[in-house]
């Protein structure tokens, strides 16, 4: 290992190398059992979609699609929306007389309002999440540059160990909030979609 050859060369003592070795153990550990975690999560899943011979492989979630986040027309998505919304549909119904006739426009006219005020929403809500999702992709980056000169400069004896660990934690918690943020995005993105299909409560 790093800590065994460190040890050949006089940069480490007898205690990190022994130190180094429980972490690889417990890593190793930890791995085993996310991993058969996962299995048992796969395999659960399957049952629940009919599978029964094989389990289903569960692989990373897309990047989220943001040219369609940057090429929406919110305009005709609204005209589409009310187009296969049931609410709106319901309420351009008329018994065919002239209050009936009045009372459906106004009815219906409430309810676009309605379906605009949440498209506008979700819209908004979309713009916002992409915005989050490409800074912390930025910030991620960055992070992937800071942890690599770390564990140059670790490896070469220049930096401590408690100081590299820092840095891996660091690293992790912004890779933590790159994937939430990537989470986000991608749900935002689903609402409005399904909101354009029609999807989406008027109440």
């Amino acid at each position: 290992t790093m800590q065994e050859s460190m040890l050949g060369l006089g940069l480490a003592t007898q205690a990190e190398v022994a130190q180094a070795r429980n972490d690889l153990n417990v890593a190793q550990s930890t791995l085993a059992q996310t991993d058969a975690s996962l299995d048992q999560l796969a395999e659960a899943i399957g049952l629940q979609l009919g599978y029964k011979d094989r389990i289903p492989q569960i692989g990373p979630a897309p990047d989220p699609d943001l040219a369609y986040v940057e090429n929406v027309d919110l305009a005709a998505d609204i005209v589409k929306a009310g187009g296969e919304n049931t609410e709106i549909r319901s309420a351009y119904k008329s018994d065919g007389t002239t209050a009936g006739t009045a009372l459906r426009d106004m009815t219906y006219n409430e309810a676009m309002g309605k379906l605009s005020s949440r498209m506008n929403e979700l819209y908004a809500d979309m713009k916002e999440k992409a915005v989050l999702y490409e800074a912390s992709q930025a910030t991620l980056k960055k992070a992937e540059l800071t942890l690599s000169g770390a564990q140059t400069r670790y490896e070469l004896g220049m930096l401590g160990a408690s100081e590299y660990k820092a840095q891996i934690l660091t690293y992790t918690s912004y890779m933590v909030s790159a994937q939430l943020a990537k989470s986000n995005l991608q749900q935002s993105i689903n609402n409005y979609r399904w909101a354009v299909e029609g999807v989406l409560s008027l109440g």
